[in-house]
């Protein structure tokens, strides 16, 4: 993360010298935004997003310097084919997301036959509106997603993955939830 992290701010900087100067920095800005999207996952979905917002917001001064973005663009596109032959592959490029993803949880799928099977006893007619991939991958979204604003998580036991703790520590320092309230306090 940390190289990814370097990489985007360095790329940023680039774009905003490149473009109050029009120089070769666009091209290299270019480079580097597309290099970070080997580096880390989140970078694929961040830096497309954060490409469009630094679009529409300089597109004026972008305009002026259509031969610097069309090289801009050929460098960025040059970068990524790669990259592009690698998310092609099912197995390559998706092994991550097939991982993280919760649509391909078979403990959900196996969650809702039980439920199906429940109601089925029940002659329950209304069993495939309310559990389906939909509801049910809606549901643990929502819990796993309201997990992480749990005391437990963010001031005692923090990632049950204990390579990413700070033993004895939760997310945040006991400190942290005093300075946060205040913050919004003086806000």
């Amino acid at each position: 993360t940390n190289l990814s992290t370097f990489l985007v701010v360095l790329a940023l900087y680039s774009f905003l010298k490149g473009i109050n100067r029009g120089s070769v920095l666009l091209p290299v800005s270019a480079f580097l935004f597309a290099f970070s999207l080997y580096v880390y996952y989140t970078t694929r979905i961040f830096i497309p997003l954060f490409g469009l917002v630094l679009f529409l917001s300089f597109r004026e001064k972008l305009l002026k310097y259509k031969k610097q973005i069309i090289v801009s663009f050929c460098i960025g596109l040059l970068t990524l084919i790669p990259l592009f032959t690698v998310l092609t592959n099912r197995e390559q490029g998706w092994s991550r997301i097939d991982a993280v993803s919760l649509w391909n949880d078979p403990g959900i799928t196996a969650q809702i036959i039980q439920y199906r099977q429940e109601d089925s006893v029940l002659k329950n007619a209304y069993s495939r509106a309310f559990h389906n991939k939909f509801i049910d991958t809606g549901k643990a979204f929502a819990a796993a997603f309201l997990s992480h604003f749990e005391p437990q998580f963010l001031l005692f036991n923090g990632d049950p993955v204990k390579l990413y703790n700070t033993p004895g520590n939760g997310i945040l320092l006991w400190i942290e939830p005093l300075l946060i309230g205040l913050g919004l306090y003086f806000l």
